[in-house]
């Protein structure tokens, strides 16, 4: 019986690891693509209108759809060069680490 239980958690451990991974690698790309947005905007010289607690909010759930966005109807942008390698170092670093 304690035999059988322990080879269930070790399963479900291992369906977990790969979510986790994902997970904090999506939440890194969205801090990143957030970030590299106020600094390009800053670079440009236009005004930030939201307060970076509110920017954070609004663009790490959903900056994939914006980075989408920007390569269909702008063209590649420094922030989305940000985003998508943030993503994938994310993915490889806590791949290796755990």
């Amino acid at each position: 019986m304690l035999e059988r239980r322990i080879r269930e958690m070790h399963i479900i451990k291992d369906y977990v690891k790969p979510l986790r991974i994902m997970a904090i690698s999506y939440v890194v790309g969205g801090i990143a693509y957030s970030a590299s947005v106020r600094l390009f905007l800053r670079y440009v010289g236009k005004e930030i209108v939201f307060t970076p607690l509110v920017s954070i909010m609004l663009t790490v759930p959903f900056w994939p759809m914006m980075v989408f966005a920007d390569l269909r109807w702008v063209g590649v942008m420094p922030q989305d060069v940000v985003a998508v390698s943030a993503l994938l170092a994310a993915t490889c670093v806590l791949w290796i680490k755990t």
